[in-house]
């Protein structure tokens, strides 16, 4: 069936993932999940005018007043740069009236590990959804 994009984008009530590459946004889209995958932590930003870091372009076609999870390889929270590039874009993600909540994947053993190798290799994408599902208060960090 597939992802039904056109919908997605002008549904706020949609939840949409933001993960750290195009594999692990169709790990997610594999299970029904819209998610749009960016390069590495920091590619959400281009250079504009002036030197100046600002969201890409491709932010302004969506919807940002949603719910957004925002699911960030391991070493995201351990590492400080990535850890600044996680606050920059729940900024980002805030400023345009969404709902951020940020998921930290487990370290597997490679000190790296994102949410394609969890799902791959734990086959646990139900305890990954379980986690997503519970009941917290909106803006805390979950770790799967």
């Amino acid at each position: 069936p597939g992802i039904k994009w056109t919908e997605v984008l002008q549904d706020p009530t949609v939840e949409l993932y933001l993960v750290e590459g195009e594999i692990k946004a169709a790990a997610l889209a594999q299970h029904g999940r819209p998610a749009i995958g960016i390069g590495g932590v920091w590619n959400f930003l281009t250079r504009g005018e002036g030197d100046e870091s600002q969201p890409l372009p491709d932010f302004d076609l969506l919807r940002m007043d949603r719910p957004w999870r925002l699911v960030y390889d391991h070493d995201a929270g351990v590492k400080p740069d990535l850890q600044r590039a996680v606050l920059r874009a729940v900024g980002m993600v805030k400023e345009h009236g969404g709902r951020p909540e940020v998921v930290l994947i487990p370290d597997l053993g490679d000190g790296k590990s994102g949410v394609d190798d969890f799902i791959a290799a734990r086959l646990e994408y139900k305890r990954f959804l379980s986690v997503l599902t519970s009941e917290q208060p909106a803006g805390r960090i979950r770790m799967v």
